[in-house]
């Protein structure tokens, strides 16, 4: 597996240019640089020697040596040594609240994460890094929890009939992953049946990745990609998805669509029911995955409790009763939606992957039509 880098928590690539710098930290001196020499080592994928170096600091390096220790290894998913380091810091560590705010985060304690962090401020101990920290877990928590991103009232709206405008994270030309290329396919198909396509990415894409060079919009086989890119990025998820709903709306009143679809997760949902209720018009959910469910796979069975899961899981339920229409990929998919969303009964369109070149084929043209609904009831969006 790419390891994690513990500076800035994405995976890393160790390509020409990083190896050299992590084999130069995996030879530093244990006893004096232990958090350095372990992150060294687990960028070159030697997580065992990596482990090995942060716990023999438990006993003799510094408190802030050891808060570094525990930040590296929390970075390589060794809560246990994290927590093992925590435990024998003094509560005075510089920045030891972040560190424990980030364990009970990974554990899905939200209010754990936050309430460290306001306790840290209260007492007038908190590190800048602390009060910035405080400030976005502040607002993942509100995300998780009541949000709704608030649009001013549109007048009178005239949608174009057989236009659709779809929501989605990433695409071509810029990310060529699955996700990109099921997009791709499904535009392509409904442009086929004559619909007018737009696709439009999440905030802040494809500069986010790297192109900073990118355009206002990509036309990719006839299939406008619109992109929404402030000049500055709200610091806030919650502030994030407010200016999303408002860069949608603004969008939505150019191309005029009847129909918005979005994929998941919730945040998405949240930006597009918005805009959708702004303008009363329908909007359709495609699950592509479970999210909370995949978050939950990579921690202990006690995550499955935890409130970060439950309040997750609760507003996924919400916009899934909420949409006009549910899409997803597979019947035991369909199944697992329906128990989120606490509705046996809900009507969920299946939607296989592998819409490629067969969606060119008029068979596939016919199934690639059922993932966007039209426009007269929930049991019957499309038509015949």
């Amino acid at each position: 597996m790419t390891p994690w880098c513990s500076a800035c928590r994405f995976r890393v690539d160790c390509g020409p240019r990083v190896r050299p710098i992590a084999a130069g930290l995996s030879r530093l001196p244990a006893d004096s640089l232990p958090a350095a020499r372990g992150t060294g080592l687990h960028i070159l994928g030697k997580d065992d020697a990596a482990a090995t170096t942060l716990r023999s600091a438990a006993g003799t390096a510094s408190p802030s040596s050891r808060r570094r220790c525990a930040e590296v290894s929390l970075t390589m998913g060794e809560v246990a040594l994290t927590e093992s380091l925590l435990s024998k810091l003094p509560a005075s560590t510089r920045g030891a609240s972040a560190t424990r705010a980030r364990v009970n985060w990974h554990h899905g304690d939200v209010d754990g994460a936050v309430g460290v962090l306001e306790t840290a401020r209260s007492a007038g101990t908190a590190t800048r890094g602390e009060r910035s920290l405080l400030k976005r877990l502040s607002a993942e928590r509100d995300l998780l929890g009541f949000f709704e991103p608030e649009l001013p009232a549109v007048g009178t709206y005239e949608p174009r009939p057989n236009t659709v405008l779809y929501a989605v994270t990433n695409s071509l030309p810029h990310t060529a992953s699955g996700y990109a290329q099921r997009t791709h396919s499904l535009l392509s198909a409904i442009k086929d049946e004559g619909w007018a396509v737009h696709a439009v990415t999440r905030p802040g894409y494809p500069v986010q990745v790297g192109k900073i060079l990118a355009r206002g919009t990509d036309v990719v086989d006839g299939i406008p990609y619109h992109r929404i890119l402030p000049l500055n990025l709200a610091p806030t998820a919650t502030g994030r998805v407010q200016q999303h709903a408002e860069a949608l709306l603004r969008l939505a009143l150019e191309v005029r669509p009847s129909l918005l679809h979005t994929t998941t997760h919730y945040v998405n949902a949240l930006a597009v029911r918005a805009v959708a209720e702004a303008l009363c018009i329908p909007w359709t959910y495609e699950v592509r995955g479970l999210l909370a469910d995949t978050w939950a796979s990579t921690r202990s069975p006690e995550a499955l409790q935890s409130t970060r899961y439950d309040r997750f899981q609760a507003r996924e339920a919400q916009a899934l009763q909420s949409a006009h229409d549910v899409v997803t990929l597979g019947t035991h998919m369909a199944d697992r939606v329906r128990e989120i969303a606490g509705n046996s009964s809900l009507s969920v369109r299946l939607a296989p992957n592998g819409v490629g070149g067969s969606s060119r084929t008029s068979r596939g043209r016919r199934q690639a039509r059922g993932v966007v609904p039209g426009c007269r009831s929930r049991d019957s969006w499309w038509g015949p």
